[in-house]
């Protein structure tokens, strides 16, 4: 797991904030209930809303963050918005079938509202000691290995949503094969 900070451009963040602010207001989401594999919902009573960026907020965030990447073999990026709502989190799990996955930081997070980012790598395993980071706005954490990681649940009296866009990095060849 890699930790950037202010990564995306202030033009491009005013655009990403406007084009959520639109989709807020629209009943045009998905959530994790309907779209996650049942071993990635067990234990959060709570629901994590998505939807997909505007090609050009997403083309304009990845040429932006690129970068960051790690240098692996990948074909495709996507990206969506995710709204972490109260109770909302996801268990300990891995992410194989991708090149690699990211998160970007869309809002400040106070830490005594949960959500934390856990993950666990080699020096865990020698010392049992896990990492954690909670959000800070325009912050990506990259995973580019396959390093177990979750977050923890957002709080019944978290004021606002967590609000992320989740990138993840693919080859064409992989599949996304849910585990029951």
């Amino acid at each position: 797991m890699k930790l950037h900070h202010n990564v995306l451009s202030q033009d491009l963040l005013n655009n990403i904030y406007q084009e959520l602010d639109c989709k807020t207001k629209d009943q045009c989401w998905f959530n994790n209930w309907y779209d996650w594999p049942k071993h990635l919902r067990e234990g959060y009573p709570g629901v994590t809303l998505q939807n997909y960026l505007s090609d050009d907020n997403h083309n304009r965030m990845v040429s932006e963050i690129q970068h960051f990447f790690p240098k692996v073999h990948y074909t495709t990026v996507t990206s969506q918005f995710y709204m972490w709502m109260r109770g909302s989190g996801i268990p300990r799990h891995e992410d194989p079938c991708y090149s690699f996955t990211a998160t970007l930081y869309l809002n400040n997070w106070d830490p005594d509202f949960g959500g934390w980012f856990i993950w666990k790598d080699e020096e865990t395993a020698k010392t049992g000691v896990h990492k954690a980071v909670y959000p800070t706005a325009n912050s990506l954490m990259i995973s580019d290995r396959f390093e177990d990681h979750w977050v923890t649940q957002v709080t019944p009296n978290a004021p606002n949503p967590r609000v992320t866009i989740q990138l993840w990095g693919k080859h064409e060849n992989t599949e996304n094969i849910p585990r029951e």
